[in-house]
């Protein structure tokens, strides 16, 4: 089981950052077929270690890797951890300090039963938000004390039916983000103060100039201004962007070619460090077999290609500090990590794999950006 101690970290870094001393965790769903899990690994920033901390079981089952989708989240005290079953069509909740298993819950309205899907939680804790490739819509759940959900709405996005696969919650809590890959556009929604949601309307990528755009999975800047996409496109190796308007509406999409002599594809994770979170650092971006590291400049908006890392690995990928971890969805288990160099290459540190199933994306807890 993941330790208590994962909670009790929480409340020393309320007290003081000095209290991590290097030490974060990353966190997986396992996507087990048969007898689904969540996993957290301890990670030694100074080395790249990973070395596994503890497991829980979801008592649920997932359909496997496959989709790069986020299938777990933790709130930012490290109270409430979820995991998407997307097999047996439920979202596990836990709760510290035991991490015991609250409860599976799901919505006749609501199912993940066809790629997959994503789940976010609010920044204060408070409300998640699934992604449901089965149904077409979004699902909206209050998170209780006890880190059992309520269930609130399902969403069906203006923009017309598509697998939602991706979505995120703003920094500042007050929108949400979905893709609508298909449809090669993105909608969002205003996240009232009882978790409900207010469509808000969508951007169209359809009409960017020669662009092959397919919204895929999100990131913000700090300042809750600008949206960053994949592109999961097999032919532009290339980022997608919108601003966030004062109430929340996406405007002004566009498209960012990221060039590299691998010629590296298929952006479907990505990653803002923390400086480029701020508003000016490296944007990784997962490509199929590599990582793309790119400048990003928030004001005036700018991303280029700053270097390019092949690996076997292809998966979702997440950074603290100069290190990167990156899972992989074609290798059972594995989950890398790298250090960043000053030109924003990726040097290859270690790699662990765990039997338990097959993360196709980690969480770094806590969240230091």
């Amino acid at each position: 089981m993941i330790r208590s101690a994962l909670a009790s970290l929480a409340i020393l870094a309320a007290l003081s950052a000095s209290g991590f001393a290097g030490t974060s965790y990353v966190i997986v769903n396992n996507n087990a077929y048969t007898a689904n899990s969540v996993s957290a690994y301890k990670l030694d920033i100074a080395n790249g270690t990973l070395s596994f901390y503890g497991k829980v079981a979801t008592t649920g089952q997932s359909l496997g890797g496959g989709i790069l989708a986020v299938g777990q989240a933790i709130t930012s005290d490290g109270h409430c951890l979820f995991a998407i079953d997307t097999r047996s069509n439920d979202i596990a909740a836990f709760a510290s300090p035991s991490y015991k298993l609250v409860g599976k819950f799901s919505n006749s309205a609501l199912s993940f039963k066809v790629e997959g899907g994503t789940i976010a939680v609010s920044p204060n804790g408070k409300f998640l938000y699934g992604a449901y490739t089965g149904t077409f819509n979004i699902g909206a759940w209050h998170v209780n004390p006890d880190c059992s959900l309520t269930f609130i709405a399902a969403y069906v996005p203006s923009v017309g039916a598509d697998t939602y696969s991706d979505l995120g919650v703003s920094p500042n809590g007050g929108v949400l983000v979905v893709s609508a890959p298909d449809l090669e556009a993105a909608e969002s929604y205003k996240i009232g103060s009882n978790g409900s949601l207010t469509d808000l309307g969508f951007v169209s990528f359809a009409k960017v100039s020669s662009c092959g755009c397919f919204p895929a999975a999100i990131d913000f800047t700090k300042d809750s201004k600008i949206v960053v996409f994949g592109n999961s496109s097999i032919f532009q190796p290339s980022v997608l962007t919108a601003s966030l308007s004062t109430s929340g509406a996406l405007t002004s999409p566009q498209l960012w070619d990221l060039p590299n002599s691998p010629g590296m594809a298929f952006s479907n994770a990505v990653f803002l460090s923390a400086q480029a979170y701020a508003g000016s650092g490296f944007l990784f971006v997962g490509m199929d077999f590599g990582v793309v590291t790119a400048n990003f400049t928030e004001n005036p908006l700018s991303i280029t290609t700053a270097n390019a890392t092949t690996t076997d690995l292809v998966g979702g990928l997440a950074s603290t500090g100069d290190t990167l971890v990156l899972a992989d969805v074609n290798l059972s288990g594995a989950l890398a990590t790298f250090r960043i160099n000053s030109d924003g290459s990726l040097m290859l540190l270690s790699t662990v794999n765990d039997a338990s199933g097959n993360p196709t994306w980690p969480t770094i807890y806590p969240n230091t950006r």
